[in-house]
């Protein structure tokens, strides 16, 4: 199977615990005869997608200009135009989405467009805070998100 694995950062540049789970479960998933192409977003004046490899993991930066705002993130065109042509030239058979941040929003549902089953898994609750722990200033448990 051709899995595509969408999260924020990829050790060591961004070590974090979506990032290491990302990690073991790529290499556990490349084992059983996968293949497994992990995507993270990336800063660049010229929009383009860079390909790397770390341990035999393949990885793709979709390189974008940097944003000014959380909102302007979400909604980068250009993200979208390289995530299409990313679906297009490596045709995976699904797509697994860990986090978005520094992605398009419309990520999930150009992928479903290209008519590929998507999974998102919630490592944390960062799509309705942007703190992604549900707490505010204070570091006091907030209310939760509001409509």
């Amino acid at each position: 199977m051709r899995l595509i694995q969408v999260l924020h950062g990829w050790p060591p540049e961004k070590m974090g615990g979506t990032g290491l789970y990302v990690q073991a479960l790529s290499r556990s998933l490349l084992s059983l005869g996968h293949e497994v192409l992990v995507v993270t977003p990336g800063r660049s004046l010229r929009p383009q997608l860079k390909f790397i490899e770390d341990g035999g993991i393949r990885g793709c930066q979709l390189l974008q200009p940097p944003a000014l705002s959380w909102t302007a993130a979400w909604r980068r065109s250009t993200g979208l135009t390289l995530w299409r042509s990313l679906l297009e030239k490596e045709r995976p058979d699904r797509v697994h989405i860990h986090h978005l941040s520094g992605m398009p929003l419309g990520l999930v549902s150009a992928t479903a467009d290209a008519q590929i089953p998507v999974t998102l898994t919630l490592h944390d609750y960062w799509l309705p805070c942007h703190r992604g722990q549900l707490v505010d200033r204070s570091l006091d448990l907030c209310s939760g998100p509001t409509p």
